[in-house]
């Protein structure tokens, strides 16, 4: 009878330890992207950033593309994404932003809360956008659309 309980005791410790470990593991992971991404950015201005951004794809990608979370940053220079899994830098400079607005669902994906995308000049010179699930879209499209205006 005892056996019977030390089976099942022992396979639940086994597996909760793996899961501990696991996200151990993606807390490293997720350190490890924050800080290339604020790595990158180290010498220009930092205006607005979000620590958990939903990335919601890029229109030229097609919509058979993986969503992550990351880190977004807005600065002096650009926009900057770093996604913790997979690995993908996205890098778009402000000379090539068109404009930021939002958009309830994009690449027929929704949240059912409004998303940031951006419209912007690829550096083949066409058009595309790209979306995430932020926590205050508009304070960002407000701050996007100031700096290109001014631009």
């Amino acid at each position: 009878m005892r056996e019977a309980i030390l089976i099942p005791l022992g396979i639940l410790t086994a597996l909760a330890v793996i899961l501990v470990a696991l996200y151990i593991r993606l807390l490293l992971i997720i350190k490890d992207r924050t800080n290339t991404a604020l790595n990158l950015v180290k010498r220009h201005k930092i205006f607005l950033m979000e620590k958990a951004a939903n990335f919601f794809g890029q229109e030229s990608k097609g919509m058979a593309q993986q969503r992550g979370n990351g880190i977004l940053i807005l600065t002096d220079k650009g926009i900057f994404f770093e996604m913790w899994l997979p690995k993908k830098s996205i890098q778009i400079p402000l000379s090539s932003i068109i404009e930021a607005d939002k958009t309830n669902s994009f690449l027929g994906k929704t949240k059912l809360r409004p998303l940031l995308r951006i419209h912007f000049f690829s550096e083949r010179g066409i058009e595309d956008k790209v979306a995430w699930l932020i926590k205050d879209p508009d304070k960002w499209i407000f701050r996007i659309n100031k700096i290109v205006k001014n631009l």
